[in-house]
């Protein structure tokens, strides 16, 4: 098995709800375990699975022994003075991509954007050549899992709340 294939299996978010639910009748655990894992993911204000206290301690722990909590860590951040930001996320893989919050120009009355749009990565390297970008000077390598996706949100929605 590859690196990758590895990263795959023991990221949790690449896991459907069925999956879970699948996942979970085998380690004889209830199906309603799986939905309030899984909606415990979705979850911006949660970093581990020690923060999901609707699942039994003994449940958390065994997802952290069997799972990633979280595909990427941030290996960079930059802030520029329009207010955009740039996160390099580094993968497990040893990989790394881009994704650039970017506020929109018109304000509210507190000064603060009226709207924010994310820019993620879907793939390592990318053809479509956006100059603010690192991830679009690559050629495309492969394409993200849906954690790596879903984690780039994730992690700049809870970077934003902080």
């Amino acid at each position: 098995m590859n690196i990758l294939n590895e990263h795959i299996n023991k990221s949790i978010r690449n896991y459907s709800l069925t999956d879970l639910q699948t996942l979970f009748g085998e380690w004889n655990e209830p199906k309603f375990r799986a939905e309030q894992l899984y909606s415990g993911l979705a979850n911006p204000n949660y970093k581990a699975f020690s923060d999901i206290l609707t699942l039994p301690k003994a449940l958390r722990d065994h997802l952290e022994s069997e799972f990633n909590y979280n595909s990427l860590t941030i290996g960079n951040k930059q802030i520029s003075e329009d207010g955009t930001v740039k996160y390099l996320f580094n993968l497990q893989d040893g990989n790394a991509v881009e994704s650039v919050l970017i506020p929109s120009e018109m304000l509210i009355e507190d000064g603060t954007p009226k709207r924010l749009t994310i820019c993620v990565s879907t793939q390592v390297g990318c053809a479509l050549g956006c100059k603010f970008c690192a991830t679009a000077s690559l050629k495309p390598k492969r394409n993200l899992t849906v954690a790596e996706i879903v984690d780039q949100f994730m992690t700049v929605r809870m970077q934003r709340n902080q």
